[in-house]
């Protein structure tokens, strides 16, 4: 029997089942939609359609190229060996300043709650110093030293910290998971506590439960694409099952930070709550940025890498997945071979908006890269060279619209979708036609759009370690 898996929705089941009807009673042949038969026949074809629709999840929910789920997403890839990363908090150095100085010294505790101001025009972001502040005696907090640096400062995380959050009970049964009450939580921030009836005790978070033991008091967290975090507790094997016990899973943890926590220096200036004696205060520049969570398409490429490069640096691709997988602050890694020395490794990057390649991260790639190349290879690293496109375009526009304000739309566009960071990197290349077709939709008014400089109707870098970027724009506009 022929089978056509292909008819999987509400009318296909609905045609089959009606046609298989027929062929088991031919004499049935009320096949109106007000026929008790067909209404029945239409009850389960439904059905059929939502289980269908259940089946294609769970099939596409096994693969990692096909799950639309991050949580099953990130248990794939760590299958795999690789941890997709997660939303993380920006920290920063604040100063605090007194009305008058005091008699003994002032402390600025721990855990004091701060804001962004109100009127910076995004949304408010929130902070917590994490160590006392101490001001000696005497001091207004504010005094600099001779290099023009403030003495007396205190870090501060971004997130604000949620205590005693009660997630739910055991129930005795092997992979148990409860959900946070909070989204946007700060995973390194969690501290998950047991009580199965001598009272609260930390458990430890790991990454997976494959090499823990039946009585490893262990987690693992998942966030899925909607920013809810997911504690999951192990099977008994890999993993210590929670003693039954009412109300005895709880959580502290922070929430926030991510690029939004990411703000200027001054930016952070409100108290919460106020603090005697305490007249202002004000953040130092950033330290250390937040960023968010890993999305899916990223999980899928960094885990398929990660699982073939093997931590090693053999191949060209090995260095530009591994160090942009390791190092965040890289958006891309370009690697090219010498045309002399083939033991010598040229490495091009582009940095993430906001990150700097300094003496630190410079350090810290010279020891990931000699832990893991080859014997006698070497390498270079550098920025990559920005290749400058001029554009020169012919318009050809309704006479109803205001031309100066399409110019500015198409430079906008330019700037932010086509020659944008997230979408011009190493080998990237710009195909005239669709440019010239895009402009044209993204812009109200335009009949026509031709570029005709540069005059090649593919616009591609020169070198391997070249990226394109847009310089000046000249247009020609013609009226219709």
């Amino acid at each position: 029997m022929n089978i056509d898996y292909t008819s999987r929705d509400y009318l296909a089941f609905k045609e089959l089942l009606i046609q298989k009807l027929k062929e088991k009673m031919p004499e049935y042949t009320d096949t109106s939609e007000t026929d008790a038969g067909i209404v029945i026949i239409e009850a389960l074809a439904n059905g059929l359609d939502i289980l269908s629709l259940y089946a294609d999840i769970c099939a596409n929910d096994v693969l990692l190229p096909t799950t639309q789920s991050r949580r099953i997403a990130t248990l794939i890839a760590r299958c795999l060996g690789y941890k997709p990363y997660n939303q993380t908090g920006s920290v920063y150095k604040q100063v605090f300043v007194l009305s008058e100085p005091q008699l003994n010294d002032y402390v600025i505790p721990k855990g004091t709650a701060l804001r962004s101001q109100d009127d910076t025009g995004v949304v408010t972001q929130y902070y917590e110093t994490v160590e006392d502040l101490v001001i000696p005696a005497g001091a207004l907090g504010n005094e600099k030293d001779e290099d023009d640096e403030y003495l007396y400062t205190t870090l501060i995380c971004s997130g604000e910290t949620i205590y005693q959050d009660v997630i739910g009970s055991s129930n005795g049964n092997p992979l148990q998971s409860f959900k946070l009450s909070y989204t946007n939580v700060l995973v390194d921030s969690i501290e998950v506590y047991v009580n199965e009836g001598n009272g609260d005790e930390a458990w430890t978070m790991v990454d997976t439960f494959f090499d823990c033991s039946p009585t490893d008091k262990v987690y693992m967290v998942l966030v899925d694409e909607f920013d809810v975090c997911t504690i999951q507790f192990g099977n008994g094997l890999h993993g210590k099952i929670p003693t039954a016990f009412a109300n005895g899973i709880c959580a502290n943890y922070a929430v926030g930070g991510g690029e939004a926590s990411n703000v200027s220096a001054g930016v952070i200036n409100t108290l919460e709550s106020g603090i005697p004696f305490v007249e202002a205060t004000f953040n130092l520049p950033v330290i250390v940025r937040g960023h968010d969570k890993e999305p899916l398409e990223s999980i899928r490429y960094n885990a398929s890498a990660a699982y073939r490069a093997k931590d090693r640096l053999v191949t060209f691709q090995d260095y530009e997945d591994l160090l942009r997988i390791r190092f965040y602050d890289f958006l891309d890694i370009r690697a090219m071979k010498d045309i002399n020395d083939i033991m010598l490794v040229h490495l091009f990057y582009k940095m993430r908006d906001g990150y700097t390649f300094d003496s630190d991260l410079a350090s810290a790639v010279a020891t990931y890269i000699g832990d893991r190349s080859m014997i006698g290879t070497s390498y270079d690293i550098s920025q990559y060279t920005a290749e400058t496109i001029n554009l020169s375009i012919t318009l050809y526009y309704d006479k109803n619209y205001d031309v100066d304000m399409m110019k500015y739309q198409i430079q906008e566009y330019l700037e932010s979708v086509t020659f944008s960071d997230e979408n011009m990197s190493f080998g990237n290349t710009i195909i005239k036609s669709d440019l010239e077709a895009e402009i044209k939709s993204a812009v109200e008014g335009i009949y026509s759009c031709r570029i005709s400089s540069p005059a090649s109707d593919i616009i591609m870098p020169s070198q391997g370690n070249n990226i394109l970027e847009l310089g000046t724009i000249t247009f020609t506009t013609i009226q219709l």
